[in-house]
């Protein structure tokens, strides 16, 4: 393993999943940016062995 890794959120299965629920897909995917940074922030936290990650 060379270190690197990829991560990401499938944007069809995303849009598909939230356009089900009644979110608008064109919102959704102004979002997933957002959500894709804030699932690297978390992993990051993890790796570094933070316990607390803000939930109740």
């Amino acid at each position: 393993m060379n270190g690197a890794t990829i991560i990401g959120i499938d944007l069809t299965a995303s849009l598909t999943m939230g356009t089900g629920l009644g979110y608008c897909p064109r919102a959704m995917a102004e979002l997933l940016p957002h959500a894709e940074a804030g699932m690297v922030e978390g992993l990051a936290s993890l790796h570094q062995g933070e316990t607390d990650h803000g939930d109740p």
